[in-house]
């Protein structure tokens, strides 16, 4: 720390009068850094990519040059190979704490059976689901449902095939914390084995005095 502090002391201790010479794209742009100015944040933006940039420094003091790139990704396109279907309503309980969400799902494609899926439940947040709830939807129907994984707000079910039946998992979820303005929940089915093979949408529980 103390070696640190004697650093801080050289960088700092003298006046600062800095000039920047960046070079993109055959544009130069200089940027002077000085005791008037040194607490301000200077810029400038790149008119296109890909592009070297150079930076020539002179003067004396310290100064921090950055470059940041920032870039959008292309949201990912659903497939076609799935439906789905998401409904919540309130459970009642005493206290108006309860809601149950029911997901629905089938496979579309002409070969009629799926690989191993997964549903993938994400809840709102401040609510936890019911395990005894989970363990009947397991236990329960045609035995397509192999088992469940909850990991914090997400559920998962592991389907062993959809077919153009609808399958149906629902199950209560109890607000264990208050949130204010939480945002909606997602639900997303897809293919164990070819996870680009997806469809998802968004769903939000009735209001809590709708008990």
């Amino acid at each position: 720390l103390q070696a640190l502090a004697k650093y801080e002391m050289v960088l700092t201790g003298g006046p600062v009068n800095v000039a920047v010479l960046a070079s993109f794209n055959e544009q130069e742009h200089t940027f002077s850094i000085n005791e008037d100015n040194k607490l301000l944040l200077q810029r400038t933006e790149l008119t296109s990519f890909p592009t070297t940039v150079t930076a020539d420094v002179a003067g004396e003091g310290c100064a921090l040059v950055q470059a940041v790139l920032r870039y959008n990704i292309p949201a990912e396109a659903p497939s076609t190979a799935f439906t789905l279907r998401t409904t919540t309503e309130t459970a009642p309980d005493d206290e108006c704490k309860t809601k149950k969400i029911k997901v629905c799902a089938s496979y579309t494609l002409p070969d009629l059976k799926s690989n191993m899926a997964v549903i993938e439940v994400n809840l709102i947040s401040g609510y936890i689901p019911s395990k005894d709830d989970l363990k009947q939807v397991v236990g329960y129907g045609t035995g397509l449902i192999k088992r469940y994984e909850v990991d914090g707000r997400k559920v998962t079910f592991y389907i062993d095939e959809f077919s153009p039946k609808e399958l149906c998992v629902a199950f209560r979820a109890t607000r264990e914390v208050d949130v204010e303005d939480a945002k909606p929940g997602t639900v997303r089915v897809y293919d164990y084995y070819d996870p680009e093979q997806f469809v998802s949408e968004s769903y939000t529980f009735p209001p809590n005095d709708e008990c």
